[in-house]
């Protein structure tokens, strides 16, 4: 992912915690084993003084109380990783003079006994450190899943946290199940790609950058499909919609996109001439999202063709 593509990631993170918080209705912090008052926003991490090593690797939250939550998520927490958060929140101190609560979120079953605090003379520093790993995330998903088959409500905050309680090993694997399992969610039709927005910030420092620019990649189409499910409502071919965004999900990219398209044209303009189809599948990524995006403009074959490249 290149430097551009993950800015425009961590933009979305103050919009997916506000609905995290809101969707969630206060339970993100009670799941999470922090008793504090709710979340306003998101504090940008971009910090005088601070190496560059350090931005955008944790999280800053103001509180509804006018205080600070830094949230850290570790694999395992040294006397290193101690000194660093220590500093950080004293630049954090510097620049907002505000109550600072730290907490370190570790997936991975470690002794906390003699960590999560400095004492060093004048120097008292002392973190919250939650245990958050599941030994059978798969089992939980089954659980949830089996919820939702039967129209029953599913545990909105196990789902979404779920990947970041998987341990290291599992994350990935985890995350694309849970995304699966999101979609799913037919009482929720409104917020799944919120949902899945949510998933993918939390799990955004887990993750190699390539599945975390797929991730994004797959998360945009799925909001032109909602779009165009909207707009199908309302024009009168909603079963070839439905069609089209299920496999259009399903696939993503490249050719799924492409099917999509020809499904939802032939709806609106009847059989395309099979020249026009193989057009179609044959432009790159960034053509068929144009003309997605564009899809109920396109009221002729001379319209398509502005689009098309030859």
């Amino acid at each position: 992912m290149n430097e551009k593509q993950r800015e425009i990631s961590y933009q979305n993170y103050d919009i997916v915690f506000k609905y995290a918080t809101q969707t969630l209705q206060g339970k993100m912090l009670d799941f999470l084993g922090l008793h504090t008052a709710p979340i306003v926003e998101v504090v940008p991490t971009e910090l005088p003084y601070i190496e560059a090593r350090r931005i955008n690797e944790d999280y800053i939250f103001r509180l509804q109380d006018d205080t600070l939550l830094h949230l850290e998520y570790q694999s395992n927490i040294t006397l290193e990783d101690m000194i660093r958060f220590m500093i950080y929140d004293a630049r954090l101190y510097e620049q907002y003079r505000k109550t600072i609560k730290t907490a370190i979120i570790c997936w991975k079953d470690i002794d906390t006994s003699d960590i999560g605090k400095i004492y060093a003379g004048s120097i008292t520093y002392k973190t919250d450190i939650i245990k958050v790993r599941v030994e059978d995330p798969d089992q939980i998903l089954k659980e949830e899943e089996s919820k939702i088959r039967k129209n029953e409500e599913p545990d909105i905050a196990r789902i979404v946290f779920l990947p970041v309680m998987s341990g290291k090993n599992k994350v990935k694997d985890i995350t694309l199940k849970t995304i699966e399992i999101i979609k799913k969610m037919k009482n929720r039709q409104h917020e799944i790609d919120q949902l899945i927005a949510t998933v993918i910030i939390l799990v955004d420092k887990l993750l190699d950058e390539e599945t975390i620019e797929k991730l994004w990649e797959e998360f945009k189409m799925l909001n032109v499909f909602k779009y165009a499910e909207e707009r199908g409502k309302k024009e009168g071919f909603q079963e070839g919609i439905e069609k089209g965004i299920e496999k259009g999900i399903e696939r993503g990219v490249g050719k799924g996109i492409a099917e999509t398209i020809i499904r939802l044209l032939c709806k609106k303009l009847g059989e395309l001439p099979c020249g026009y189809k193989e057009r179609i599948l044959g432009q790159d990524r960034q053509t068929l999202e144009l003309i997605a995006e564009n899809i109920f403009e396109i009221e002729s074959l001379s319209d398509l063709d502005r689009f098309l490249k030859q």
